[in-house]
């Protein structure tokens, strides 16, 4: 079975975002800085939606609580200039 992956229908939660132009590069590719903000923003708009429709009810534990200390982004492969 194959998914269509930017089908909305298909994922529990989605919302939208819009990207700046700083954020992008001269290729039009998202920063890894900014690609991890637009995933906070995300997290966010699910945990209001969460808390408005008042289930699940979750507990909150020192573990839970903390913040996130790192995160990381990596490029599979270093981009190359393009030759003209």
């Amino acid at each position: 079975m194959a998914f269509d992956l930017a089908d909305r229908g298909i994922y529990g939660f989605s919302t939208s975002e819009n990207v700046r132009f700083a954020d992008v590069d001269a290729n039009g590719h998202v920063n890894n800085g900014a690609f991890l903000e637009l995933l906070e923003n995300a997290r966010v708009s699910y945990l209001r939606r969460i808390v408005r429709s008042g289930l699940p009810r979750f507990r909150w534990s020192l573990a839970a609580s903390r913040p996130i200390s790192s995160a990381r982004c990596s490029i599979p492969a270093p981009p190359r200039p393009a030759r003209g």
